[in-house]
């Protein structure tokens, strides 16, 4: 009998990845080194040293205070080289795979679409009974290892699951966050991850002798139900037949153009269809939520329809859809074709001309703990994702999806999710966060191998990393067209992120806003690469090689691979660039700082009744929409009044009130404070620094360092209650808020005619930190006082001449 292995192998791993080098990558070994080298050039030419590229590293490794609980294994490991990312890519998509147990080679011999049938496998059961009575055996250890997960589960307090008894609705993440919670705490990934192993073998090895049933034994199968170990198994007609599957473990059904009412399987429970033949039609949900489901579909132009969640959907368990010939449809709402969290969920489409379309978060979704995957084999596809309503509606919606991994700021971090796509003409099209996007501690890769394909989104997308992650996207072959209307996409790393577009070769087009083709911002590291042909570089301002300094440390960008033949639109001007930097046209650029982040703080009081409204609203949400921060409208200004109408008394509830380690309602919080200061009286600022010193010395969130060190600047006092602040700030254990603390030092007026003593020894303190930030801290206030600044602790200069 075929048995699926539990457990992983590093050798079919390391096989796996050399496998999807030599297989997808037109660009030589050679080639690929050429690739580092040119960006390490381009470093050079920028007048930094070679470590520049490791800043976003040092960053990720000592600055981010309180890492997010349920962080991705060997995540740190991907920001060690920066500049072998564009080579090592293909090899980055085929351990993805082979981690999941997708073994590439294996399954596009299962899923060949030529004359030439699969080699023969052993073993396999003739007649569709037999089949089953196999399957159940196969899956039967699988089974053994939910239940167990489901045991680890009864451990936790409360249980994995909510117990209010609601669905879980993948766009809640307050309830999303207590949800996680509970799964990290049984390490329900860990045991997930390898029964997927198993699971997928069996299904690809499965794929292999449904190929091979003889039409005779299909067609002689007799239809019936009976019960095993595992549950239900129905065996179908040749016509068209209706299922209900609410309670039946396995349906085979042989041919005819067949409907399925899907409903998700229960806890440590397993939901399986094979489908021989025929235009079915699949409708409903199988998320799988600490469970198994599986579909294959061998031939018929299908139709899946799913208005939540579906399609190759995990939460907490393992998903499969395959697919394995014509032109299908898929539609779905949220968390769907190929989504995971805490487990792994994979779509896979051999061939047609095929529809994938949703609203958010899939077609590739890795959320905590999870690995998405949507593989289509071939044909000419077209990807949609809506994107989610909400307060970036204006722009677009957040799509979350076509290869997007993504972690809940700032609690939890994220999966990976891979968009691959082998041959075809494509088209991409989603809004806010898509098509190799990264965020939050995720992973999120689109690999399309060869064909003339079409991008479109509006911001963050195609190749961007938010928020200390990894945004990839690489095109091999073919002429085509990138479009990403606000920007922050095509190349770019926001805030100790990297971003990678990277495209092989053709004659391409790209158009973008603001900050793309090659940007960063807050040090991250963006690089767009495009080899070969002649291409066009469109776009608004801010890119092409220009990177951005923050916590007096640079960000790089680069585009490499342009050449002065290319056309250049900036801003609506064509223009010439001869010579062209090889770090790109704006390459030799300083890199730019901001002056400031705040927003313009409210003037005009509403009527008091419009305030009074807002008496029973709680203070999570006031923050949650709260002028400055959330604009200037009625509603953002109401709320601001009625937050100021309780300062400073309510100052240390309004922080209380913060959920965890949310840092954009902290950001909100902060400048709701920053405005109301200038008009308080002594008493009240006195009050303000007392509480935000207070909250220095608890057992606090992670964003509560960053709350107390940007405001307590702004409250005027004495050196002495100043030196207080300072010496709270140098005190606490996160890097971010020892440097602020010493920001803060630089900023007294008047200057002291002499470094402090105390000051003195807040420096020494902190020499031996391996924290760049932090000695960036330490040499510019070395600087302001005049003593030669020292560069500790091995970090590089990264003064350019």
């Amino acid at each position: 009998m075929m048995r699926g292995v539990i457990g992983t192998h590093l050798k079919a791993y390391l096989w796996s990845a050399a496998l999807v080098v030599a297989f997808c990558c037109s660009a030589s070994a050679a080639d690929q080194g050429r690739i580092a080298s040119q960006i390490e050039a381009a470093v050079q030419e920028q007048s930094f040293p070679r470590e520049v590229l490791g800043v976003v590293d040092n960053l990720i490794e000592h600055d981010a205070f309180l890492a997010p609980r349920n962080r991705m294994a060997g995540f740190d490991a991907l920001f060690k080289a920066p500049s072998a990312l564009p080579d090592t890519f293909p090899a980055l998509v085929g351990q993805t795979l082979a981690d999941t147990g997708l073994d590439r080679a294996q399954w596009m011999q299962a899923l060949q679409t030529t004359a030439e049938m699969p080699q023969a496998e052993a073993n396999c059961p003739v007649g569709l009974d037999a089949l089953a009575d196999w399957y159940v055996d196969a899956l039967t250890p699988v089974a053994a290892g939910l239940g167990d997960v489901w045991q680890r589960c009864q451990g936790v307090p409360g249980g994995c699951l909510l117990d209010d008894g609601k669905a879980v609705d993948p766009t809640d993440e307050t309830r999303l966050r207590l949800l996680f919670d509970r799964l990290g705490q049984a390490s329900v990934d860990r045991a997930i991850r390898p029964l997927s192993m198993s699971f997928l073998s069996i299904h690809q090895r499965l794929t292999i002798c449904l190929r091979q049933i003889p039409a005779s034994h299909v067609a002689s199968g007799k239809a019936n139900r009976r019960a095993t170990p595992l549950g239900d198994v129905v065996i179908g007609t040749l016509g068209p037949d209706v299922y209900a599957m609410d309670d039946i473990f396995l349906v085979i059904d042989p041919g005819g153009n067949d409907r399925y009412g899907l409903t998700p399987p229960q806890p440590s429970a397993m939901q399986t269809i094979i489908d021989l033949g025929g235009d079915d039609t699949y409708q409903g949900s199988n998320l799988a939520v600490l469970s198994a489901a599986a579909i294959l579909d061998m031939a018929g132009q299908d139709r899946y329809e799913s208005p939540g969640s579906g399609q190759a959907a995990a939460l907490g368990g393992m998903a499969l859809l395959v697919d394995a010939s014509g032109d299908d449809l898929y539609t779905a709402g949220v968390f769907a074709q190929g989504a995971a969290a805490f487990g792994v969920a994979a779509l896979i489409d051999a061939q047609g001309r095929d529809g994938f379309e949703l609203i958010a978060m899939g077609q590739g979704y890795g959320a905590t703990q999870g690995v998405g995957v949507l593989w289509d084999l071939g044909g000419n596809d077209t990807y949609k994702a809506e994107g989610l309503p909400g307060a970036e509606a204006s722009v677009g919606g957040q799509s979350w999806a076509q290869g997007v991994g993504r972690g809940l700021r700032t609690g939890h971090g994220g999966g990976t999710g891979l968009l691959l796509d082998d041959a075809g003409d494509d088209l991409y099209s989603a809004k806010l966060f898509a098509q190799g996007s990264g965020y939050y501690y995720g992973v999120g890769m689109l690999h399309d191998v060869r064909g003339d394909d079409r991008y479109d989104a509006r911001r963050y997308a195609q190749g961007a990393g938010t928020h200390m992650a990894l945004g990839l996207l690489r095109d091999e072959a073919g002429n085509d067209a990138y479009s990403a209307s606000i920007g922050v996409s095509q190349g770019m790393g926001l805030d100790t992120a990297i971003g990678v577009l990277h495209d092989v070769a053709g004659d391409d087009t790209y158009v973008a806003g603001a900050l793309a083709q090659g940007a960063s911002t807050a040090n991250g590291i963006g690089m767009a690469l495009d080899l070969g042909g002649a291409d066009r570089f469109e776009l608004g301002e801010k890119g092409w090689g220009q990177g951005h300094t923050l916590r007096r440390l640079p960000g790089t960008a680069f585009l490499i691979g342009a050449e002065a033949s290319d056309r250049f639109v900036l801003g609506g001007v064509e223009t010439a660039f001869s010579p062209l930097p090889r770090s790109g046209p704006h390459g030799l650029m300083a890199p730019y700082s901001d002056t400031s982040s705040r927003h313009d703080c409210p003037s005009d009081r509403p009527a008091a009744g419009v305030i009074d409204a807002l008496a029973h609203v709680s203070t999570t949400e006031l923050l949650s929409y709260s002028a400055p921060r959330y604009g200037a409208g009625d509603k953002a200004v109401a709320a601001y009044f009625a937050l100021a109408a309780g300062l400073p008394q309510k100052l240390g509830a309004y922080i209380s009130a913060v959920p965890n380690r949310d840092f954009a309602m902290n950001f909100s919080l902060r400048e709701v404070v920053r405005c109301w200061l200038p008009d308080a009286d002594d008493a009240g600022r006195e009050q303000v620094r007392q509480v935000l010193s207070d909250s220095l010395n608890q057992s606090a969130p992670s964003s509560r360092p960053w709350l107390a060190g940007t405001l307590l600047p702004f409250i005027p006092g004495t050196l002495e209650q100043h030196r207080a602040a300072i010496e709270s700030l140098s005190n606490h254990p996160a890097c971010s808020a020892r440097a602020m603390g010493l920001d803060f030092a630089g900023s007294i007026k008047p200057t002291p005619p002499s470094m402090p003593v105390w000051l003195k020894q807040i420096l020494e303190g902190a020499q031996s930190n391996p924290c760049w930030r932090l000695q960036a801290a330490i040499s510019a206030l070395q600087r302001k006082y005049g003593h030669e600044a020292v560069v500790p602790h091995g970090m590089p200069d990264f003064s350019r001449p």
